[in-house]
């Protein structure tokens, strides 16, 4: 029940899904450290360039969100929508490409 009054709330529901967010990202985050460190052999570049992702696709969506309609819950959970479609079909296309060279 309280749950739901949360995400009623546009505002709360917001900044809720947020702090979820924020938490597992913090167990990802290492992870996808590493993984792109150990890609090349120059660590800065790959660190580098892997912030510079990070930051790129937060402003890109923080700026589609912009355009959505819609209360701020409803534009998060289609960007994370379309974020999530765009990250499957590069794996999918990631995957057929190695299978298929």
């Amino acid at each position: 029940m309280s749950l739901m009054l949360i995400f009623k709330a546009s505002t709360l529901g917001f900044f809720t899904t947020f702090a979820l967010l924020y938490f597992f990202c913090g167990l990802l985050f290492p992870a996808a450290t590493f993984y792109a460190s150990s890609a090349i052999e120059d660590k800065a570049s790959a660190s580098s360039m892997m912030s510079f992702i990070n930051i790129g696709s937060a402003m890109l969506f923080v700026i589609i969100m912009g355009y959505l309609p819609g209360n701020p819950l409803e534009q998060l959970i289609l960007t994370i929508t379309l974020f999530l479609a765009i990250l499957f079909a590069s794996g999918i296309h990631y995957l057929y490409k190695k299978r298929n060279p």
